[in-house]
């Protein structure tokens, strides 16, 4: 935890992000959550440092391609506990989605 902590200081200190937020559960349901937030005037939101609001566990952030690898890991669980197949459609699982529009390309 110290490395990972020294990582997010350094790059907190100096504007390379605005902040972060690290929340991890173990077995037992203990918590662990680390915040950081940045105060250096290389941020990219605009604000001065002192008018940032800091980063909390409720912080909206983006996480863009992230959710992609997260997504792929709750399935994956899914599947190894009995609860979804691999060879199902998502609409089981999901009835909502059934009826969505995907595009599969332009004319």
């Amino acid at each position: 935890m110290e490395d990972i902590d020294k990582t997010f200081n350094a790059a907190a200190a100096d504007g390379r992000i605005q902040g972060a937020a690290l929340l991890v559960e173990d077995l037992t349901g203990r918590h662990l959550t680390k915040l950081w937030s940045s105060q250096s005037p290389r941020g990219s939101s605009g604000e001065a440092p002192e008018k940032r609001p800091p980063v909390t566990p409720d912080t909206p952030m983006r996480i863009a391609s992230a959710s992609k690898l997260l997504t792929a890991i709750m399935v994956l669980q899914c599947v190894e506990r009995g609860l979804a197949s691999l060879d199902e459609g998502l609409e089981k699982l999901l009835p909502e989605v059934a009826n969505l529009k995907v595009l599969t390309g332009f004319d």
